[in-house]
């Protein structure tokens, strides 16, 4: 290609307007650049300085094998093991079945537990959590079925056992089946469930209900709760003994000694009355368990209040009672200890009885109660046969073996056991 050549002024201005506008020319690049530049200038940043070189004169640290082998499996001369040692090391590292298997079941547990949460939070994602509540409908659709009798406990396994828990406290088989509907079941009856007041009527119809020692057990139980604030009457003491003589005749009666001295202990900061007929049963209770603690203490509440004075034969017998079982225990003691003869029938039908042989000094507590019976025995010079048992009692007492710590003050006590004729 020839170059051009100016050889007119036409050629000259054709060139100036090629320069002026060169889009008119056939320009094989773009200018947009450009105009960016100068439209928005540079922005200049100060860059990073760049880290250190390592200059060349530095040589990297090298590890020897002799400093590597230090704490090597074996090294003698470094770590020494004796056998004993690496038996220990070997047991403890070694591959545990039963460690497995609990972190496999853990493992599986923390899967299902996952996907429970998942199920949960799917079915209530739409639907607001509703608190099951017991309507009339239910009342009556009780009311229309027939009740039948409580299922009964197959097997002694847990879940039965659960099972049986569940159904006691009528809680929905739909809730107890899922842990999280079961804690908020529970937490709902908390917060709405208030505290069951007895009303004065209410209380005595729920003693006259009682028909077993663990009714009465939790019926009284449920008197010490200082929340509840029930109003003692002393009609309802009398139909508690009464419940306690009707109730007498089963074997675990005994266990009801705990609960009643806490209530006596109740009834007395309380400042409610514990009448003479309850004041009876606790104390024939004390003495065929043979707590002579309890026994002394409600054969002091009844001296102190005059229970016994001046009694008809009807009201003495509870005490004729105490004494013919405090002879029972005292000959069955004595017929252990001197021959090793075999325990004798019991007058009543009692279990969970304790034993003189427990006491350190049970000659000493016998004459405190001995004392305190000669004061009924006083107020009752009619009665001959309450005198009678009476002497009989002291006289087994009296032949009991005393300890030495406590002779001087057994002495003091059975100076004042005659009975004057």
């Amino acid at each position: 290609m020839k170059p051009w050549r100016i050889t007119s002024a036409g050629a000259a201005r054709s060139v100036r307007r090629r320069a002026v506008a060169p889009e008119a020319t056939s320009c094989f690049h773009s200018s947009t650049s450009s105009y960016e530049v100068l439209r928005r200038p540079r922005i200049h940043v100060k860059k990073k300085p760049e880290e250190p070189a390592v200059p060349p004169s530095w040589k990297p640290f090298e590890i020897p094998n002799v400093l590597l082998d230090l704490d090597s499996w074996g090294n003698e001369y470094t770590r020494p093991y004796d056998a004993d040692e690496a038996k220990t090391q070997r047991q403890k590292w070694a591959a545990d079945p039963r460690h497995d298997a609990i972190r496999k079941r853990v493992v599986r547990f923390s899967r299902i537990l996952a996907k429970l949460d998942e199920s949960f939070d799917r079915v209530n994602e739409d639907a607001a959590w509703q608190h099951w509540r017991l309507m009339d409908q239910d009342i009556m659709v009780a009311a229309l079925q027939n009740p039948g009798a409580p299922r009964p406990r197959e097997s002694h396994d847990y879940s039965s056992f659960q099972r049986h828990v569940f159904y006691n406290n009528a809680i929905p088989e739909s809730t107890y089946r899922d842990d999280k509907r079961l804690i908020g079941w529970l937490l709902h009856r908390r917060l709405t469930t208030r505290h069951d007041r007895f009303h004065p009527d209410r209380l005595a119809s729920a003693i006259d209900a009682s028909k077993s020692i663990s009714d009465l057990h939790r019926l009284i139980s449920s008197l010490l709760d200082l929340k509840q604030r029930i109003p003692m009457e002393r009609f309802h003491a009398n139909k508690i003994a009464a419940a306690l003589s009707r109730l007498s005749t089963d074997p675990d009666h005994v266990k009801l000694l705990p609960v009643l001295n806490s209530f006596f202990l109740h009834c007395k900061q309380s400042g409610y009355t514990f009448t003479p007929a309850l004041c009876d049963i606790c104390m024939v209770i004390s003495a065929r368990a043979l707590r002579l603690g309890a026994l002394e203490m409600y054969l002091q509440h009844g001296v102190n209040n005059e229970y016994w004075d001046n009694s008809t034969p009807t009201k003495i017998e509870d005490v004729q009672l105490t004494l013919n079982t405090l002879e029972w225990h005292l000959g069955n003691f004595q017929t252990k200890s001197i021959d090793g003869g075999e325990v004798r029938d019991r007058p009543f039908s009692a279990r969970h009885i304790n034993d003189l042989a427990n006491y350190a000094n049970p000659r000493d507590v016998l004459l405190r109660l001995c004392a305190l019976f000669k004061k009924i025995v006083e107020s009752n010079p009619n009665d001959s046969a309450l005198k009678t048992q009476h002497e009989k009692v002291v006289d087994m007492v009296k032949s009991l073996p005393s300890c030495q710590l406590g002779a001087s003050r057994a002495g003091e006590v059975e100076s004042n056991l005659q009975v004057e004729t």
